[in-house]
């Protein structure tokens, strides 16, 4: 959706930045008087009234609405670091899906790294996804080192391990999870080492994602698809 736009803070007087602004007159051609939809990540769109045009757009908020998206099943990504390509994809993919957590870390066999510009970029490109997707909030996405990971997978209520080795299917385990917390853990492409699977199979479920190896995109696109599905939130419209 092209007329949805985001802003950063919420406030009497709703400022939208240069880039938003620019859209804003240049492709739509919107004039000082129009209403458009924005949002701010807090899970409500805005109905925003334009107030003026300049170098920055000056809207006034005349209605709030809770986006239907928001209250589903909170699920987290923990996805290990891949080449900017794929991980640009995945970050796409996933806030379409309305994943509320990625977590980027780096694994013995991953062949790129994350830092703060990368990470920026990332999350720049999941704003853009919630407006093509009319998604409210954003997902939360940072970088973590293993250890921290490891740390963090005791406080889900659920975490399930795509590992290619093993026969376990998950999509019947995941009728009691609906609304619970759930983490979701996917490597890049060249897989966990033997030591990483041992110790992330002492705080998860190891399950298949099928027959076939799935390149690190699909796998975690696919993952969370599945769940979502299993856990029948594709239900409820």
């Amino acid at each position: 959706m092209d007329n949805r736009y985001y802003f950063e803070k919420l406030s009497n007087v709703i400022e939208l930045d240069k880039t938003e602004t620019q859209h804003l007159s240049k492709v739509r051609r919107a004039k000082v008087g129009d209403v458009i939809i924005g949002f701010c990540g807090d899970g409500f769109d805005y109905k925003l009234k334009i107030e003026e045009i300049n170098k920055t757009a000056k809207c006034r908020v005349i209605d709030k609405t809770k986006n239907k998206a928001t209250d589903i099943t909170p699920i987290t990504v923990f996805l290990s670091t891949l080449k900017n390509e794929a991980l640009s994809e995945c970050i796409d993919n996933l806030t379409q899906l309305n994943v509320k957590t990625i977590v980027i870390f780096d694994t013995k066999y991953s062949v790129a790294s994350i830092d703060n510009n990368k990470l920026e970029k990332l999350k720049n490109r999941s704003i853009q996804a919630c407006k093509q997707c009319e998604r409210a909030d954003k997902p939360d996405i940072f970088a973590a080192n293993y250890n921290e990971v490891l740390n963090m997978l005791f406080k889900y209520d659920l975490t399930l391990f795509a590992y290619e080795n093993s026969s376990r299917s998950f999509i019947n385990d995941l009728k009691n999870y609906k609304g619970k917390k759930i983490a979701l853990i996917v490597g890049c492409e060249g897989g966990f080492s033997s030591k990483e699977v041992e110790e992330l199979g002492k705080y998860s479920r190891m399950v298949s994602l099928g027959k076939t190896i799935l390149r690190a995109p699909v796998a975690a696109t696919s993952f969370a698809a599945c769940v979502l599905s299993g856990l029948g939130e594709w239900n409820e419209i």
